[in-house]
């Protein structure tokens, strides 16, 4: 094999079911199973969270740990409706040993390797035609809007929402109050308009000013 070369699954865990597995790593599995689209870590970037519009960093791991903590929870209270008294055991010991700050702690140091909870740094906001806003995702390329979804892995997104088909009034009298020179504003707009595709398409650096 070329060391140059990666393995083709390096990086993925395939076939990993969480009745199989006992401990910490079955806890992880189920709250893989359960988070995903709504919990992600990034490494080196931490643990992040949907907010319905993004992915926003996750300070201190709050939203991670109380995930962790509902997946231990859930476990004890399925362990509690099982018929089987050996299957009751088993998730009930596999739930208490992750019930400890050093157990919480390996659940999400597990969860964060799994494919459903984790994405490299290069696979966010990778699409720059892509301009995230509340009331859903702006496709620059086609004038086409979507639904924030989790799958598109955008961390960024604008203050206000995209209303298509609304007008520019307050922008329209601000240029024309201001850059009075007919080809000027025409100019500024197509400026503002490339500065929203997220990469250096022109080597320009635009600069306002005005007489003193």
């Amino acid at each position: 094999l070329d060391d140059d070369v990666p393995f083709e699954g390096a990086g993925t865990v395939a076939g990993l079911v969480p009745e199989v597995h006992r401990c910490q790593l079955r806890i992880a599995l189920r709250l893989a199973a359960a988070e995903q689209g709504q919990l992600l870590h990034v490494p080196g970037l931490g643990w992040h969270g949907w907010d319905g519009c993004r992915w926003a960093v996750d300070p201190g791991d709050r939203i991670a740990t109380q995930s962790a903590i509902r997946a231990v929870r859930n476990a004890r209270l399925e362990a509690s409706s099982m018929r089987s008294a050996q299957d009751r055991e088993d998730l009930w010991r596999d739930a208490k040993s992750c019930e400890t700050s050093t157990g919480v702690r390996g659940v999400l140091e597990l969860g964060a390797a799994l494919p459903d909870l984790s994405a490299l740094s290069n696979e966010l906001d990778v699409d720059p035609h892509l301009l995230n806003t509340p009331g859903g995702t702006l496709d620059l390329s086609t004038g086409q809007t979507h639904p924030c979804v989790p799958g598109d892995f955008l961390t960024k997104v604008t203050g206000c929402p995209y209303t298509p088909g609304s007008g520019g009034s307050e922008w329209n009298t601000f240029l024309a109050a201001t850059l009075p020179d007919v080809d000027v504003p025409a100019f500024l707009q197509r400026v503002v308009r490339l500065a929203l595709v997220g990469q250096v398409r022109e080597p320009i650096w635009p600069r306002l000013t005005a007489p003193a």
